[in-house]
């Protein structure tokens, strides 16, 4: 459910920030946030990783990985017949994550990657 949570807590706080945020969805990986109004597929990805041992009282996840959700830096467009640079969405959607991060105290920002998760 932590997971689920946070996935939640950013579809809120994206609208606000006047992001189309239609739906948060389970995916086998973590969570989904899809945002709308983008000319390709775009979202937040939510996953997490379980620090302590499996069936220890503290397995429960501590960390998550919040990345943006694009398939590439460019993208095909069908629609358009050309490819389509994704990187003004990414970028303004990482810079809006972090400032949604840092303006809540209870969330502690372990690190940030351009590389991240490979």
């Amino acid at each position: 459910m932590y997971g689920k949570a946070l996935a939640e807590y950013l579809k809120s706080k994206l609208g606000d920030r006047e992001y189309d945020t239609p739906f948060v969805c389970c995916e086998d990986w973590g969570w989904w946030i899809e945002i709308k109004s983008v000319p390709f597929k775009f979202g937040v990805c939510v996953y997490s990783s379980i620090n302590a041992d499996e069936g220890s009282e503290d397995s429960n996840p501590t960390e998550f990985a919040c990345i943006e959700g694009t398939s590439g830096l460019r993208n095909w467009s069908w629609k358009k017949m050309r490819f389509i640079d994704t990187a003004p969405w990414t970028n303004k959607l990482h810079e809006d994550l972090l400032e949604i991060f840092k303006a809540d105290k209870d969330i502690e920002i372990v690190g940030t990657s351009e590389e991240f998760p490979l």
